[in-house]
């Protein structure tokens, strides 16, 4: 294998067809703060600069492969820093997801040492002679192009009303590699490396199809392909937050699998056939996406209205907007479990809040540091029916002129709420007992 950190391979956008749907919501044509831009509007705040060793512990900013760089940039609800090391340079958009992003920079140095070894050798040789070799190019390139593209958080506040679908893609590995069983593996060597087996890291996706299918069409087995795996080098952090059981569901089921299993419950609970079919089959929405937010949902415990999260879900245009939304789900699932029980969802000017069984209407708002901004305005000045109390929960903090903004409209603030909505996903991650994979 040729060194990982040149092995960019170029991407074609896939097309997307934006569907308007009938929706009384109110599309925000004022929207002006996007991702990455400064606001020069003096009735919003400007965007922050931020300092990583303010934010993350010594461990994260660097290491033995990696730093962090201390310019950290926020769009009004997340932070975005940036990793380098020597496989190259990468975004985390998140702080909850720098571990995940630097973890990767491990997987890949345990990926090239893998390509050092005899094994690995021979089931390349091997390989070449397989009788599945012509089906290599079909197996190991991913169907989707989407990989890349970077969407404010703003804009999620700004498209209700609409769905956005098209052909799947997000990295995903083609339907002959799944027929021949090279899926199965190539996720079996991401959770060995405790990697998001959908990651849109190319140089990631690119090393780890290459070694599963060293094993796959090889004939062999992974154990003596990875028995370096966590030795000299060593993973360094573990940066998956996902629980066991959906590490489980993410490596044992195929991608059509998955969308089936949660078309299945989406179903099960009422949503829309339409507004289900739009979710999975949005392609920034991966498998693991897409699992996390139905399991969230089912964790809600017949809560009304579940349709609201789910068509919300179905206007991200980025891998960064999915992963606000995959947030989200989580946050409420939280509250519901941590806090007061959630009975209803609503949909309501491009934001979706929890209505409880004590009348509050809250909302769950997985932001890393949110300030006054025309989206976080225009989650402030959502209507909210009858005398129900209203009240933010954030994740992470909130600038004094946007807890004054929000106050100042009737909410109440609970800022740096982050384990309080930690949710327990498994209680909505038991697997059908009729379900199969390849």
């Amino acid at each position: 294998m040729t060194d990982l950190s040149s092995r960019a391979i170029a991407r074609r956008r896939t097309p997307v067809t934006l569907i308007l749907m009938a929706s009384t919501a109110l599309v925000l044509a004022s929207f002006a703060v996007a991702s990455g831009a400064r606001s020069q509007d003096s009735a919003y705040e400007p965007l922050p600069i931020l300092k990583a060793s303010d934010l993350l512990s010594a461990e994260l900013l660097r290491g033995d492969l990696h730093e962090i760089l201390e310019t950290v940039e926020n769009d009004g609800y997340e932070n975005s820093y940036t990793i380098t090391s020597e496989f190259g340079t990468f975004t985390a958009h998140r702080t909850d997801y720098v571990a995940e992003r630097v973890q990767e920079v491990y997987a890949l140095k345990e990926l090239s040492e893998i390509t050092k070894t005899d094994a690995f050798a021979a089931g390349v040789a091997q390989a070449a002679t397989s009788p599945f070799r012509a089906l290599k190019s079909l197996a190991t390139e991913p169907v989707g192009t989407v990989t890349g593209a970077v969407r404010g958080i703003g804009a999620l506040f700004s498209q209700a009303g609409e769905m956005v679908t098209g052909s799947r893609g997000e990295q995903e590995d083609s339907a002959a590699g799944e027929l021949v069983g090279y899926g199965l593996v190539k996720r079996e060597v991401a959770n060995l490396l405790e990697v998001d087996p959908y990651t849109t890291n190319v140089a990631l996706q690119d090393g780890m199809g290459e070694v599963a299918w060293a094993g796959f069409a090889g004939g062999f087995s992974l154990l003596p392909l990875t028995a370096s795996v966590g030795g000299g080098a060593g993973i360094a952090l573990s940066g998956l937050q996902n629980s066991q059981t959906l590490n489980s569901l993410l490596t044992s089921q195929s991608p059509e699998a998955l969308r089936e299993l949660n078309r299945a419950r989406l179903l099960a609970m009422m949503v829309d056939d339409e507004v289900a079919e739009a979710f999975v089959e949005n392609q920034w929405l991966s498998p693991r996406h897409e699992t996390t937010i139905v399991a969230a949902l089912v964790g809600l415990e017949g809560a009304k209205n579940i349709s609201a999260m789910v068509e919300h879900a179905t206007v991200s245009e980025s891998e960064n907007q999915s992963i606000f939304l995959m947030r989200q789900a989580e946050a409420t699932l939280g509250f519901h479990q941590n806090v007061a029980a959630i009975v209803s969802l609503s949909l309501e000017d491009g934001a979706v809040t929890g209505i409880t069984t004590d009348n509050r209407t809250v909302s769950a708002v997985p932001a890393d540091h949110l300030i006054w901004s025309a989206g976080a305005k225009a989650l402030a000045d959502q209507s909210v029916s009858g005398d129900a109390t209203r009240e933010l929960w954030l994740t992470g903090s909130i600038s004094d002129r946007a807890k004054a903004e929000f106050e100042q409209r009737g909410w109440a603030v609970v800022a740096e709420e982050s384990d309080r909505l930690a949710p327990d996903l498994d209680a909505g991650l038991v697997e059908d007992e009729d379900s199969g994979d390849e």
